[in-house]
């Protein structure tokens, strides 16, 4: 599987149709790639976990985008599982030395409708890490 060059352009354009953070993350990373089904999975993380201003959707989405990549499906696969934790880690290592973590302290209106610059620039600075991050390790 190959992650566009194009997918942090990719993640804003998400956003502008409508998808929420995570989502649009999620979309960017995986494309084509992901079912209906697994993206209704998705939608819940968005404005901060049920638009709770919880955790951002950015790092949810992108969480999910390594484990659509590095997931495991037995539960016996120690050597994945700790794979998948050690991008996890590092993507919030990244993460959170340039924005912050809740969307809280990012988002500041309360409506949900649009997109500060602040998660713009964030939703493409991530997921071109993100990109990165999961090509130099597939």
């Amino acid at each position: 599987m190959v992650i566009s060059e194009n997918a942090p352009k990719k993640a804003r354009e998400y956003l502008d149709k409508g998808y929420n953070c995570a989502e649009a993350t999620f979309l960017a990373l995986v494309e084509n790639n992901a079912s209906e089904e697994l993206l209704k999975v998705v939608t819940p993380f968005g404005g901060g976990i049920g638009a709770s201003r919880d955790i951002c959707g950015i790092i949810t989405g992108g969480a999910m985008g390594i484990g659509f990549y590095f997931g495991r499906t037995d539960p016996n696969d120690l050597e994945t599982k700790k794979k998948n934790y050690r991008l996890t880690r590092d993507f919030l290592k990244w993460i959170s030395e340039k924005y912050a973590k809740k969307c809280e302290d990012i988002v500041i209106t309360d409506n949900f409708k649009g997109h500060t610059e602040v998660c713009l620039d964030m939703i493409e600075n991530s997921v071109s890490f993100l990109r990165n991050l999961i090509l130099t390790n597939l």
